[in-house]
Protein backbone atom coordinates (compact mmCIF):
# COMPACT_ATOMS: atom_id res chain seq x y z
CA UNK A 1 0.00 0.00 0.00
CA UNK A 2 1.58 3.65 -1.02
CA UNK A 3 0.53 6.70 0.24
CA UNK A 4 -2.06 7.44 -1.99
CA UNK A 5 -4.16 4.22 -1.47
CA UNK A 6 -4.07 4.98 2.22
CA UNK A 7 -5.45 8.38 1.84
CA UNK A 8 -8.36 6.30 -0.45
CA UNK A 9 -8.81 3.58 2.31
CA UNK A 10 -8.88 5.78 4.99
CA UNK A 11 -11.39 8.23 3.58
CA UNK A 12 -12.86 5.78 2.44
CA UNK A 13 -13.50 3.95 5.74
CA UNK A 14 -14.79 6.88 7.86
CA UNK A 15 -17.02 7.71 5.25
CA UNK A 16 -18.72 4.64 5.77
CA UNK A 17 -18.26 4.47 9.40
CA UNK A 18 -21.93 4.26 10.98
CA UNK A 19 -23.17 4.10 14.80
CA UNK A 20 -23.84 1.00 16.37
CA UNK A 21 -23.46 -1.15 12.61
CA UNK A 22 -26.95 -1.03 11.71
CA UNK A 23 -27.17 0.02 7.94
CA UNK A 24 -29.58 2.15 8.17
CA UNK A 25 -28.12 4.09 10.73
CA UNK A 26 -26.71 7.34 9.53
CA UNK A 27 -23.06 8.04 9.00
CA UNK A 28 -20.61 8.84 12.02
CA UNK A 29 -18.87 11.76 9.96
CA UNK A 30 -21.13 13.97 8.21
CA UNK A 31 -17.67 14.80 5.68
CA UNK A 32 -14.48 13.57 5.52
CA UNK A 33 -11.72 15.74 3.39
CA UNK A 34 -8.09 14.85 2.40
CA UNK A 35 -6.64 18.39 2.90
CA UNK A 36 -3.53 20.14 2.18
CA UNK A 37 -3.30 22.13 4.94
CA UNK A 38 -5.58 21.94 8.74
CA UNK A 39 -5.57 25.89 9.03
CA UNK A 40 -7.84 26.43 6.09
CA UNK A 41 -11.61 26.68 7.52
CA UNK A 42 -12.79 26.89 4.62
CA UNK A 43 -12.39 23.20 3.89
CA UNK A 44 -14.90 22.75 6.58
CA UNK A 45 -16.43 25.45 8.12
CA UNK A 46 -20.07 25.38 6.35
CA UNK A 47 -19.75 21.16 5.74
CA UNK A 48 -22.41 19.13 7.81
CA UNK A 49 -20.94 18.31 11.44
CA UNK A 50 -19.01 15.97 12.23
CA UNK A 51 -15.71 16.44 10.06
CA UNK A 52 -12.76 14.44 9.56
CA UNK A 53 -9.89 16.33 7.91
CA UNK A 54 -7.01 14.13 6.74
CA UNK A 55 -3.64 15.35 6.21
CA UNK A 56 -0.81 13.29 4.45
CA UNK A 57 2.29 14.50 6.64
CA UNK A 58 6.07 13.88 6.35
CA UNK A 59 7.34 10.36 4.47
CA UNK A 60 10.54 9.50 5.95
CA UNK A 61 12.18 5.87 4.00
CA UNK A 62 13.70 3.33 6.48
CA UNK A 63 17.57 3.49 5.85
CA UNK A 64 17.79 -0.51 6.61
CA UNK A 65 14.51 -1.57 4.42
CA UNK A 66 13.91 0.84 1.59
CA UNK A 67 11.04 -0.60 0.58
CA UNK A 68 9.08 0.20 3.72
CA UNK A 69 8.31 4.25 3.97
CA UNK A 70 7.16 5.83 7.70
CA UNK A 71 3.75 7.75 6.75
CA UNK A 72 2.65 10.01 9.06
CA UNK A 73 -0.83 10.82 8.89
CA UNK A 74 -3.15 13.37 10.77
CA UNK A 75 -6.55 12.97 11.49
CA UNK A 76 -8.65 16.57 12.30
CA UNK A 77 -12.49 15.89 14.40
CA UNK A 78 -14.23 18.71 14.27
CA UNK A 79 -17.76 19.01 15.83
CA UNK A 80 -20.17 22.00 16.45
CA UNK A 81 -21.73 23.13 19.56
CA UNK A 82 -25.48 24.72 19.37
CA UNK A 83 -26.32 24.13 22.96
CA UNK A 84 -23.66 25.92 25.25
CA UNK A 85 -21.75 28.45 25.67
CA UNK A 86 -18.98 26.74 28.09
CA UNK A 87 -18.27 24.35 24.86
CA UNK A 88 -18.48 21.26 26.86
CA UNK A 89 -21.12 19.49 24.25
CA UNK A 90 -18.22 19.79 22.00
CA UNK A 91 -15.81 17.17 24.37
CA UNK A 92 -18.72 15.49 26.09
CA UNK A 93 -21.32 15.65 23.86
CA UNK A 94 -25.29 16.73 24.63
CA UNK A 95 -28.32 15.72 23.56
CA UNK A 96 -27.02 12.29 21.29
CA UNK A 97 -29.21 10.48 19.64
CA UNK A 98 -28.42 6.72 19.23
CA UNK A 99 -28.05 6.60 15.66
CA UNK A 100 -27.35 9.99 15.26
CA UNK A 101 -23.79 12.38 14.62
CA UNK A 102 -25.60 14.85 16.10
CA UNK A 103 -25.02 15.77 19.79
CA UNK A 104 -21.65 13.63 19.76
CA UNK A 105 -18.50 14.85 21.38
CA UNK A 106 -15.21 14.95 20.25
CA UNK A 107 -14.36 12.33 22.77
CA UNK A 108 -17.06 9.68 21.41
CA UNK A 109 -16.03 10.77 17.99
CA UNK A 110 -12.43 9.63 19.04
CA UNK A 111 -13.67 6.40 19.58
CA UNK A 112 -14.68 5.85 16.37
CA UNK A 113 -11.63 6.77 14.69
CA UNK A 114 -9.46 4.54 16.95
CA UNK A 115 -11.81 2.19 15.65
CA UNK A 116 -11.73 2.93 11.92
CA UNK A 117 -7.60 2.93 12.37
CA UNK A 118 -7.69 -0.98 13.89
CA UNK A 119 -9.95 -1.29 11.24
CA UNK A 120 -7.56 -0.30 8.65
CA UNK A 121 -4.49 -2.09 9.92
CA UNK A 122 -6.15 -5.42 11.00
CA UNK A 123 -7.75 -5.65 6.91
CA UNK A 124 -4.78 -4.02 5.06
CA UNK A 125 -1.75 -4.94 6.61
CA UNK A 126 -0.80 -1.44 7.07
CA UNK A 127 1.41 -0.97 10.56
CA UNK A 128 -0.25 2.17 11.85
CA UNK A 129 0.65 3.49 15.53
CA UNK A 130 -0.90 6.49 17.06
CA UNK A 131 2.21 8.79 17.82
CA UNK A 132 -0.26 11.35 19.73
CA UNK A 133 -3.21 13.15 20.03
CA UNK A 134 -3.19 17.21 20.92
CA UNK A 135 -5.88 19.20 23.74
CA UNK A 136 -8.99 20.08 21.71
CA UNK A 137 -8.85 23.58 20.69
CA UNK A 138 -11.71 26.05 19.79
CA UNK A 139 -12.90 28.34 16.96
CA UNK A 140 -15.15 31.08 17.71
CA UNK A 141 -17.06 32.52 14.79
CA UNK A 142 -20.04 35.34 14.38
CA UNK A 143 -22.81 32.38 15.53
CA UNK A 144 -20.76 29.30 16.12
CA UNK A 145 -18.82 27.62 18.42
CA UNK A 146 -16.63 24.78 17.04
CA UNK A 147 -14.15 22.23 18.42
CA UNK A 148 -11.17 20.24 17.11
CA UNK A 149 -8.76 17.56 18.22
CA UNK A 150 -6.04 16.04 16.42
CA UNK A 151 -4.94 12.61 16.16
CA UNK A 152 -1.70 12.34 14.79
CA UNK A 153 -0.27 8.59 13.28
CA UNK A 154 2.87 7.13 11.62
CA UNK A 155 2.05 4.00 8.84
CA UNK A 156 4.51 2.02 8.05
CA UNK A 157 3.70 1.60 4.42
CA UNK A 158 5.28 0.36 1.18
CA UNK A 159 6.64 2.56 -1.79
CA UNK A 160 5.20 2.79 -5.20
CA UNK A 161 7.37 2.17 -8.13
CA UNK A 162 8.53 5.82 -9.55
CA UNK A 163 7.91 7.71 -6.04
CA UNK A 164 11.63 8.91 -5.48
Amino acid sequence: MDALELATELKSLLNSRKYAGNASNPKTFGAVYVVPSLDDQSNWISAVMPVALILMGSAEADPEMPDIVTQRVTVRLIQRSETTESGESIVMGANAQANSSAGRGLLELARELTSVMTLLSRTNGVTIQQVFSRSIQQVLTQSRRYGYKDFAYDAEIGTFEGDS
